[in-house]
């Protein structure tokens, strides 16, 4: 073999290892979009029935400390509120992850409700406690007639079917599968530096034929 044939084949070797590098790197990652893609519906209802859960209470609290004022009904009230919060964000991400549908109208209405039942108890909770009923009883009727919708919001999005792939050729992701992604940056920097290498071996194997000649 020619030391042109052998330099080939040290390029083809670090073609291979630039390869492997790339499928190793990329089986570590899984996007948030591909798993909102895996079809587990299952999961998804039982986290809007948490959101349901955690909003069905909020409305009688917030009436029970616009009357009271007192500071036990105001913590309640503010757990209550927090742990909504914390459960809507499923909301929040299905709007994202959710193309063209009824179900996308459902999820942004239920998202911007939440986000306005959040801003309602939080200026319910700014308010003096000594005359709460007289000061947050805007805010707290609005809070109630919120929360209903919402809930009717949240029920028909649970009904709702999901949605359907526009595109017949997008690959599908099973509930048990990893979606593969390799950053844009690493693929680059290490074809690069597989470019750079075979560029150097091609030059050094032109400077010893000339060598040679001389």
């Amino acid at each position: 073999m020619t030391r042109t044939g052998q330099y080939g084949c040290v390029i083809a070797a670090l073609s291979l290892c630039l390869a492997l590098v790339v499928f190793s790197i990329g089986g570590a990652h899984t996007t948030a979009r591909a798993d909102a893609r895996t079809g587990d519906e299952g999961h998804l209802h039982l986290r809007l029935e948490d959101v349901e859960a955690a909003l069905e209470p909020l409305a009688a609290a917030a009436q029970r400390y616009a009357l009271t004022g007192s500071a036990s009904d105001r913590q309640r009230f503010a757990h209550l509120l927090s742990r909504l919060k914390e459960t809507s964000a499923v909301v929040d991400r299905g709007v994202a992850d959710t193309e063209g549908s009824e179900r996308l109208q459902l999820l942004d209405a239920a998202h911007h409700m939440l986000r306005r039942i959040d801003d309602l108890g939080r200026e319910i909770l700014a308010g003096p406690a000594a005359h709460g009923r007289r000061t947050a009883g805007p805010q707290v009727s609005a809070l109630v007639r919120l929360g209903d919708k919402t809930l009717a919001v949240l029920s028909q999005l649970r009904a709702a079917p999901a949605a359907q792939p526009a595109n017949d050729k997008r690959t599908t992701v099973g509930p048990g599968a990893t979606a593969s992604v390799v950053p844009e940056g690493v693929a680059v920097l290490l074809a690069a530096i597989v470019c750079a290498v075979g560029m150097a071996l091609v030059s050094a194997t032109r400077q010893l034929d000339l060598a040679r000649r001389r």
